[in-house]
């Protein structure tokens, strides 16, 4: 994830053949988040190496609404529910073992999480609950360590390891973060560090769409309502790359008038982003629907929607939570998603049961059932 190469002119990223791939790492890039970027588009099976579904247990007792966040150590999936606002752990098969924390005010409990981290050194689990302004943090067993209380509201965080935590602001301002929306602090949250400054008249919490995903020395941070991803040092503050999102032409810079949108067409970044040092996934929102798109770091190649045949996989698989050591990458999906899916693109759903008849037998039981699954994938790298 560092970038050198000093490009000062904006390029508009082009996807070339996929054979002998070679390395981009433009320090300006826009990627095409409406209209198709390849000439041709892929099928799914060359763009989808393997694909699994593993059914998270459903009991009367342990009903889900989604997985919001998801991450994987020592053989479990650690599982957000971000609606019930508990985690849950399941062991590889997604069988349920237990839940970490409960609902309450007392020691180790709490009414809201926003996220979770897992330090693998420390074999602790880091859960930030914003209504009690802290982090409490807890054994992978589920047992409660220590509640760290902070001086500010965040709309999220994130683990970056060193001794170091990188915090969200959201746009709400404190005497703390000042009008600045990353914070980097030590472990008890003392502030090292503040980055991207905000117009002092915005002063509402709009983190639905704007963002910070960082683990080590660099992130990737997003204004609200911003068009843009932008690549950061953590230790040195400089923007190393900037992603644009084209959305059919139109722009929308940080600082923009918001009042001026239709209520129609709206087009913004969410917060669904994951990376890697392979693979950019990001979720977007366009003309009132979520979209995502897929930007191969190592060659420059990006894929939406337009840029997939029989595209029902792609719609299917979201932005995923987190990735396995084999090269997996894990996303979820709802039962009530699915359905949806179903009903709005039926042509695509029948091509879907000819290319993938093994998928069709697990999604259609999963369907009758409440809890989400777990859809695990590998990517052909060199597309």
């Amino acid at each position: 994830m560092t970038y050198k190469t000093l490009l000062l002119s904006l390029i508009t990223l082009a996807v070339f053949g996929c054979s002998n791939p070679e390395t981009k790492n433009e320090r300006f890039i826009t990627i095409n988040a409406a209209q198709p970027n390849l000439d041709k588009p892929v099928e799914s099976k060359e763009l989808f190496t393997s694909i699994e579904i593993i059914p998270l247990e459903t009991t009367d007792d342990l009903l889900m609404v989604g997985a919001n966040q998801v991450e994987f150590f020592d053989d479990q999936y650690f599982v957000l529910d971000g609606k019930m606002q508990k985690l849950f752990v399941f062991d590889s098969q997604g069988n349920f073992k237990y839940q970490i924390g409960t609902e309450g005010d007392g020691p180790g409990e709490y009414r809201e999480i926003v996220n979770f981290e897992i330090d693998e050194e420390s074999q602790n689990l880091y859960m930030y609950t914003p209504n009690q302004m802290a982090i409490q943090v807890y054994s992978t067993s589920g047992e409660h360590l220590e509640k760290i209380k902070l001086d500010f509201y965040s709309s999220g965080f994130n683990l970056l390891g060193n001794g170091k935590l990188a915090f969200y602001i959201g746009y709400n301002t404190s005497d703390i973060s000042d009008y600045y929306n990353v914070l980097i602090t030590d472990m008890e949250g003392g502030i090292l560090n503040k980055y991207f400054p905000y117009p002092e008249s915005v002063r509402v919490g709009v983190a639905f769409s704007g963002l910070f995903v960082g683990k080590g020395n660099s992130g990737f941070h997003a204004h609200a309502f911003s068009d843009s991803l932008e690549l950061v040092n953590i230790e040195t503050g400089e923007i190393e790359q900037s992603i644009k999102f084209d959305f059919e032409g139109k722009e929308w810079p940080h600082g923009f008038n918001f009042n001026k949108l239709g209520s129609i067409d709206i087009s913004w970044l969410n917060t669904a982003l994951f990376y890697d040092d392979h693979f950019l996934f990001q979720g977007v929102k366009h003309e009132r629907r979520n979209r995502h798109l897929i930007y191969n770091r190592k060659n420059g190649h990006a894929f939406n929607e337009h840029d997939v045949s029989e595209d029902f996989l792609f719609k299917m698989i979201s932005t995923p939570k987190t990735v396995l050591s084999n090269g997996s990458y894990v996303a979820s999906l709802s039962a009530q998603k699915i359905s949806s899916l179903k009903r709005i693109y039926p042509d695509e759903w029948s091509q879907f049961e000819v290319n993938y008849p093994e998928l069709v037998a697990p999604l259609m039981e999963f369907e009758n059932e409440q809890n989400p699954v777990l859809i695990l994938f590998k990517l052909n790298g060199d597309l």
